[in-house]
C-alpha cells in the first residue's frame, strides 16, 4: 500500500498527515492511486476474471470495516476524461533544440526558452518544469557535468520546497561531478539513515517529517543510481 494509506491505518479514518502538520481527507482520485498501488503490470495476483487469459486482479481492503462503503464508492467512481496532456522531448529532441544557442548556455535558460516557443494543438500542453528549472539553476556550478546529464537527472523526484531535499540532490550531483563512485552509507553523502535505526515510540508529525524524508533521499539515491 502507498505511503498515505499506511497513515490512514494508524488514525483509523480516511484522513492522513499533510506536511502542513494538519490532517485532511483523502480523496477519491487519492483512493484510487493508493488501491492501484498494491499492483504492477505482468505481476501475479488474483485474477479479476479466470476466464480471461492473463487478467490480472488484486484485493483492496482496509483495517477498518466502516472504510469499506467510502472505499467502495470510490472505487466504482468513473475516471473524468482527459482533456490535456503534457509533453516533453526526449533527450536526442532536445539536444537537437540547444545545438541552437551558443555553447556553454545554462540549461534552465535552454528549458526556459523551450517553453517559450513550444507550439501545440489545445489537446496537448508542454510539461510545466519549473522544478527541473530550479534544480538545474542548483547545479549550474558544478563543473564536468556534460548537458545530457543534466539534462537527465533534473527531473529527479525531488521536492524544491524542501530545502534538505534541493541541498541532497545537489550532493548526489557533486558525486556525479566527480566521477568517484560512493555507496549509500558514504559520509560525502550525509544520509540520515541514524534515523531508520530509532525506534520511534508515539508518532508525531515532527517524527513522520523525518522518516518522510530518509524515504525520499533513499529513493532519490536509487533514482539517480
Amino acid at each position: 500500500m502507498g505511503r498515505s494509506n499506511i497513515k490512514r491505518v494508524i488514525f483509523g479514518t480516511l484522513m492522513k498527515f499533510d506536511f502542513d502538520g494538519e490532517m485532511k481527507q483523502i480523496l477519491t482520485p487519492q483512493i484510487k492511486q493508493i488501491a492501484g498501488r498494491a499492483g504492477r503490470f505482468g505481476v501475479t495476483g488474483i485474477s479479476s476474471d479466470p476466464s480471461v487469459p492473463r487478467e490480472i486482479g488484486g484485493i483492496v481492503t482496509s483495517m477498518n470495516k466502516s472504510d469499506m462503503d467510502v472505499i467502495r464508492e470510490a472505487l466504482a467512481t468513473p475516471n473524468p476524461p482527459i482533456e490535456r496532456a503534457y509533453l516533453w522531448p526526449p533527450w536526442r529532441i532536445f539536444e537537437k533544440f540547444a545545438h541552437q544557442f551558443p555553447e556553454g548556455t545554462p540549461l534552465a535558460t535552454l528549458i526556459s526558452r523551450f517553453v517559450d516557443v513550444s507550439v501545440t494543438t489545445r489537446n496537448y500542453q508542454s510539461a510545466e518544469c519549473e522544478t527541473a528549472m530550479k534544480l538545474a539553476h542548483a547545479i549550474e556550478h558544478l563543473p564536468n557535468i556534460d548537458l545530457e546529464s543534466r539534462y537527465n537527472i533534473i527531473f529527479a523526484p525531488v521536492q524544491t520546497s524542501r530545502e534538505e531535499q534541493v541541498e541532497a540532490f545537489i550532493r548526489f550531483a557533486e558525486v556525479l561531478s566527480s566521477t568517484n563512485p560512493v555507496t549509500i552509507e558514504s559520509t560525502k553523502l550525509q544520509m540520515p539513515l541514524h534515523l531508520l535505526e530509532t525506534k520511534i515510540a508515539d508518532v508525531t508529525f515532527v517524527k513522520l517529517q523525518r522518516l518522510e524524508f530518509c524515504h525520499k533521499i533513499i529513493t532519490l539515491y536509487c533514482w539517480l543510481s
